[in-house]
């Protein structure tokens, strides 16, 4: 032990089946990246419909409420949000109540041209 020591330098080289095993492994996280890409994108799209459908409903049914036109309003689906079911049961009972003013107030009244 004169304080002198060797080193030795190691080089370890991939073989090919270690190679084949890493672009093999890099394909498949590719795959599975694109697949969960568009399984999302596929649940965002539905989940866009299922919220536009009901207040699409929503903006037609206060629409005939503001010019009551109530005979035109549809029968809305109860929404699986239940905001939106909330805001549905009330445009509903605005509904009702306004029919019921319509029916026993003065035109003009109902209309508010009478002040």
């Amino acid at each position: 032990a004169d304080g002198t020591e060797n080193w030795f330098v190691v080089v370890a080289l991939p073989t090919r089946s270690y190679l084949e095993l890493v672009l093999f492994t890099r394909a498949r996280m590719v795959v599975t990246a694109f697949a969960v890409g568009a399984v999302s994108v596929i649940l965002m799209l539905l989940m866009m419909r299922s919220l536009m459908h009901p207040l699409r409903a929503l903006t037609r049914s206060i629409g005939c409420c503001a010019s009551m036109q109530l005979d035109k309003m549809e029968l809305m689906e109860a929404s699986s949000v239940a905001e939106i079911a909330e805001i549905q049961k009330s445009v509903a009972y605005l509904a009702i109540r306004l029919y019921h003013y319509q029916r026993f107030l003065p035109d003009r009244l109902v209309l508010g041209t009478a002040l």
